[in-house]
């Protein structure tokens, strides 16, 4: 907050790995930066794996409160949005920047009005950047700090002296990581069986995924989605990331179908009910850490590294063909064992020169 008051910087990033709480921080951010009216206005943009400037920039431009002209190029609309930090202090925040951004072609040049927060996993985007910069990096918690999370997550049960080596053990298995205490913690809130906790620290092994640095996240993520009810809770987490990952922001309404459409809700007769239904799973899932609370009551909100961790699971066995927010397929799979097992599909065909004249889907369920 104190790099906001004075004037002296105009970038400045927050950088860190995947479930640190760089997004947290931000949040808190913009709240004091509003309260304290430091700023004319602020507000926050969150970005994708590979960013869509023109996207970013339609999203400043609405939650400025300026008319978006969906008939202007992108070009036009910067000279609009650079007039308009002009005359105007303005806090910009773009949360979850993965590669360097042409600020300037976004239409938010260097100017003493505009201040830019940016988040990302690496400090190397400010190489690119001519203007007075600030970094922070936001680091891991010590073993003290994550017991001490840890142990407000998990309840009282920790202090049970026979559990509590155990789970001191689990906590440590967390690496620091503030997602991670809290999602393995909230799992095993109050379970006071010995042999729960030993479990659970002997699955918190390596998972199978192709980032090494995240090997250790993703292993205690599995876990919490392991812990989970197999036939209520397990595919709504799944349809869950996998609607974030598609759309972005993933409506209630959306999931509602895709819910009803799959079979999710047996035994219940009316359409009211299984929207109560499915708002009970969603507070489930919430209590468990797997889902955050969204900005508004008409969205499912997901932590990114956990999005990864659905699709991941969901992929498996060629089960589901997905691909990543921002990467798209170049070419149509064509072996047997998808053609076997697929039993869904979510992804942005736009970069497939040609589609296959003859689909091969004995399993399929659902086609986002």
């Amino acid at each position: 907050m104190d790099e906001l008051r004075i004037p002296n910087t105009d970038l400045i990033l927050v950088y860190g790995i995947g479930g640190v709480g760089k997004t947290t921080l931000v949040e808190e951010v913009l709240r004091q930066a509003v309260k304290e009216k430091l700023f004319a206005d602020a507000v926050m943009v969150t970005s994708v794996q590979n960013p869509d400037l023109e996207g970013i920039q339609k999203e400043i431009d609405r939650k400025l409160g300026m008319e978006v002209q969906e008939s202007e190029t992108m070009s036009v609309r910067a000279l609009h949005l650079c007039d308009r930090v002009k005359h105007k202090k303005v806090l910009v925040i773009l949360d979850n920047i993965w590669e360097s951004i042409d600020l300037q072609a976004v239409g938010l040049p260097c100017l003493p009005t505009c201040r830019i927060l940016l988040t990302s996993r690496t400090r190397k985007l400010l190489s690119s950047e001519k203007r007075s910069q600030k970094d922070f990096e936001l680091r891991v918690l010590n073993e003290e700090e994550a017991w001490v999370l840890f142990e407000t997550k998990a309840g009282d049960v920790v202090k049970n002296p026979d559990i509590r080596n155990v789970a001191t053990d689990v906590a440590k298995k967390c690496g620091g990581l503030p997602l991670l205490v809290v999602t393995v913690a909230s799992s095993l809130r109050n379970r006071s069986t010995l042999t729960v906790w030993k479990n659970a620290l002997r699955c918190l092994k390596v998972f199978d995924n192709e980032d090494p640095a995240n090997q250790e996240a993703y292993s205690a993520l599995e876990w919490s989605y392991n812990q989970l009810d197999d036939q209520k809770l397990k595919p709504l987490f799944l349809i869950c990331g996998i609607l974030v990952n598609h759309f972005g922001n993933a409506s209630l309404t959306d999931l509602f179908k895709y819910t009803i459409g799959l079979g999710m809700f047996k035994n219940i007769d009316s359409v009211e009910d299984a929207q109560y239904a499915l708002h009970v799973r969603i507070e489930e899932l919430k209590d468990s850490c797997l889902l955050l609370d969204s900005k508004d009551n008409t969205s499912i909100a997901m932590h990114d590294l956990l999005r990864d961790v659905a699709i991941s699971i969901a992929s498996k066995g060629h089960r589901a063909l997905l691909r990543a927010k921002g990467d798209d397929l170049k070419e149509w799979p064509n072996n047997k064992e998808f053609s076997e097992n697929c039993t869904m599909i979510s992804l942005s065909c736009k970069s497939i020169p040609r589609l296959p004249e003859v689909l091969i889907a004995n399993n399929w369920s659902c086609c986002i």
